[in-house]
């Protein structure tokens, strides 16, 4: 037992000292945003993942530019047009990368990781490789301020797994906002900082009550108003800050989040089994790379039509 408690304790400070070194480095070294990766190995995986995204994606443009934001963060490609369509319909969160995307990452990470035993060591091991892979997505996107809080709550929960430790959410999202700050003081001024902490105290203080208005045994009636309870929840506690920025607020929010968020986790997913297809067996690859089309397609044709309702 002692062994297997010293492995356990080599683990999470190896994890602990591995992210602190680097995220000091990207935050306070290199500065508080990276437009790109700043470091070669970032360098080379950015540049993977974009000629894989280009590739599978070969005759479609809209493909290629809305896979580059929801995966890389890069908007840069997108049409004026298409992003007046998901801010009037209140899906511009999705464009921007942010700990919801991290989040969906995280949990396919999880999934593609669920064949590594979970005894003790095994949750160790897990962990490492979960917190290593977020780690480097997250430095290849820029570890933008929603992208860092996400990060380390996630850090933090990994690490109490590890140690067999229950943690309180609230308390999660206020150690990891003395972390980002302790680090980079300015963050607080940062508009996607405040709406990412407001969006998730939103989530952990009202959303449960929301939740619990409405009981069912139906899963697909669950599922429907979990998620409207969660749209809710995020719009009640971010609204006085968009409000105050952008002075507008999208009428048909529960619309859209109902059927835009689940659809951009098919995307993410998609893009995901399509550049490792790729990598693999390039014309599996591009063949999966049709259904991203499909559905990005649908997602554009969503927030068109809601942006055109009256």
């Amino acid at each position: 037992m002692r062994g297997d408690g010293f492995r356990t304790r080599l683990f999470t400070a190896g994890i602990s000292a591995i992210y602190l070194t680097a995220f000091i480095y990207i935050r306070v070294v290199s500065g508080s945003s990276i437009p790109k990766p700043g470091t070669a190995a970032t360098d080379f995986i950015y540049g993977k993942c974009e000629a894989a995204i280009e590739a599978v994606l070969p005759c479609d443009p809209d493909g290629v530019a809305f896979s580059k934001a929801l995966f890389l963060g890069d908007k840069s490609e997108i049409s004026w047009n298409d992003k007046e369509y998901f801010r009037i319909s209140g899906a511009s969160h999705l464009l921007a990368l942010s700990g919801m995307h991290l989040s969906i990452f995280y949990v396919i990470i999880r999934f593609l990781t669920a064949f590594i035993p979970g005894n003790r060591a095994g949750v160790a091991i897990k962990g490492c490789l979960n917190i290593a892979i977020l780690f480097l997505y997250s430095a290849m996107t820029g570890m933008a301020n929603s992208i860092a809080r996400a990060f380390v709550m996630i850090c933090i929960y990994e690490i109490g797994r590890i140690l067999g430790r229950r943690q309180k959410p609230m308390w999660v999202l206020a150690l990891s906002a003395i972390v980002i700050l302790s680090l980079n003081p300015k963050a607080a001024a940062d508009v996607g900082f405040q709406l990412s902490y407001s969006a998730m105290i939103g989530i952990f203080t009202i959303f449960p009550y929301l939740k619990d208005l409405v009981y069912t045994k139906n899963k697909a009636m669950k599922y429907i108003w979990t998620t409207i309870a969660l749209s809710v929840a995020c719009q009640i506690s971010t609204l006085p800050l968009i409000m105050w920025y952008f002075g507008y607020f999208p009428k048909y929010f529960l619309v859209t989040n109902l059927l835009c968020v689940p659809l951009s986790s098919v995307i993410l997913a998609l893009i995901l089994a399509s550049m490792g297809l790729y990598w693999i067996w390039p014309e599996a690859g591009i063949t999966c790379g049709k259904l991203l089309t499909i559905s990005i397609d649908i997602l554009t044709w969503v927030t068109k039509t809601v942006s055109e309702l009256p």
